[in-house]
């Protein structure tokens, strides 16, 4: 039996519990981000044609063999990745709009419950989908399911050592790679050569691991409040009044009472003051978070290789591995924030330096200069290295916050990554149909 006085034993059970948690909630985002050509492609145009069948021949050529020769570039008639990333991020971003501002009144554990039961029902129905509709409403679920496991969670985080918080967002940063690299590796006609729907339905395992995890592995915080199921009465969680100065960052002073036993209840004009003085981490990572996704979904499907550039990867491969490097970036630099504390200027230079990286994908896409991929590879790791770094400074708020309001900052900061991804989201559309309209003027 676990004894709960071991004090370094329940810090290393919980950080692995947040680890894991991290890990479950974010893994559909990449999952479904590295899908989205296949989403799009066995979809776009498949109930369009007769008998429900297209070129087979060029069909799996396209998916199975790398291009000799790829000729002048052209769009393809199919919609950009931007759609599926709008569709995966829209849902999340109207979820931080909302809850954030009332779900401390909902038991920890009845929120648990609804992330992983979203989670899940996203998985099914991309998995058995027969419609480009009913993958995206897949895709809204899973988006649903991971901006409120997010907020949950980083507010849960709040009620526990920072420990917690690092291990929430290296798992979050594991979650990208792991994700990315498990249907690369699943799909890939080289390795398993799974369809990209069985290969959904596989990963299902997750929601089913994330679930048990929050009631086996982590130990509940004695000031986190907990429903019964027989007893309606504990289906709310009991509210602290709150008065006074309330702020929380350490530019301004706190003089409520820190007291126990339900959660702190303010006034929604005190929340939106709240917010203020959290704006200055939100919107660098908010503009970080535009660019790196603008280029991951409005630009890199327009970044292609030939067989003699590309270790002789297909297409739909190419992106995969595009993908999977952005996101082996951004769980390195995640990992680092366990060992090295970056000082706050560091977080206005990543915007700079993440724009130097949007220019050259967007001269890649257009003039396709670069001779080899292994030369992409690099610049995504770097890419991801700089997206992964900014949401480290999640962890000076879980610092300077005061007890107080803890739990509302935490759940509310998420909202800088989510409104830049979706922007970026909006901006990958309109980059898609502007640089399609710009190959037949470049390469007549």
């Amino acid at each position: 039996m676990f004894n709960a006085d071991d004090q370094k034993h329940a810090v290393l059970r919980n950080a692995v519990a947040f680890l894991i948690f991290g890990l479950a909630n974010n893994l559909p985002v990449p999952v479904m981000i590295s899908a989205s050509e296949d989403i799009i492609k066995l979809q776009n145009d498949c109930h369009n044609c007769p008998h429900n069948i297209v070129d087979n021949s060029l069909a799996e050529n396209l998916t199975l063999n790398c291009l000799p020769d790829l000729g002048k570039p052209r769009c393809e008639r199919m919609m950009s990745t931007g759609a599926v990333l709008l569709a995966d991020v829209l849902p999340s971003l109207t979820i931080k709009l909302t809850v954030a501002f009332f779900m401390n009144r909902i038991p920890f554990s009845f929120r648990h419950f609804l992330v992983c039961s979203l989670q899940a029902t996203s998985f099914v129905l991309v998995g058995i989908s027969t419609s480009i509709q009913m993958s995206m409403l897949g895709v809204v679920f899973g988006s649903a399911g991971a901006g409120f496991g997010e907020i949950c969670f980083l507010a849960l985080s709040s009620y526990y050592d920072r420990s917690t918080l690092l291990a929430w967002s290296l798992g979050t940063g594991a979650s990208g790679i792991v994700g990315s690299v498990a249907y690369a590796a699943l799909t890939e006609p080289k390795l398993l050569g799974m369809s990209p729907q069985n290969a959904i339905l596989l990963i299902l395992i997750v929601p089913a691991v994330y679930f048990l995890s929050y009631w086996t592995i982590l130990i509940r915080s004695p000031q986190v409040h907990r429903a019964q199921l027989l007893k309606p009465s504990s289906w709310i969680v009991p509210a602290i009044k709150a008065g006074g100065q309330i702020d929380c960052c350490d530019d301004v002073t706190t003089d409520l009472k820190n007291v126990g036993g339900g959660t702190h209840e303010f006034a929604f004009v005190q929340k939106l003051k709240m917010i203020k003085p959290l704006l200055r981490y939100m919107i660098p990572i908010c503009v970080v978070y535009i660019m790196d996704f603008l280029i991951n979904s409005g630009l890199l499907q327009h970044v292609k290789f030939d067989c003699g550039h590309s270790f002789d990867l297909s297409l739909p491969s190419q992106f995969r591995w595009f993908q999977t490097c952005h996101m082996l970036g951004l769980f390195l630099a995640r990992l680092s924030a366990i060992f090295i504390e970056m000082p706050s200027f560091i977080l206005y230079l990543l915007p700079f330096l993440q724009l130097v990286n949007l220019i050259i994908f967007y001269s890649q896409a257009l003039f396709q200069f670069n001779s080899h991929i292994i030369f992409i590879f690099a610049i995504i790791f770097m890419e991801g290295m700089i997206g992964g770094a900014s949401y480290t400074f999640f962890s000076k708020i879980h610092k300077k916050a005061s007890p107080e309001v803890k739990e509302f900052s935490m759940s509310v900061i998420s909202l800088g990554d989510t409104v830049g991804i979706t922007m970026a989201a909006f901006l990958s559309i309109l980059a898609h149909n502007h640089i399609c309209q710009l190959y037949p003027t470049i390469f007549p």
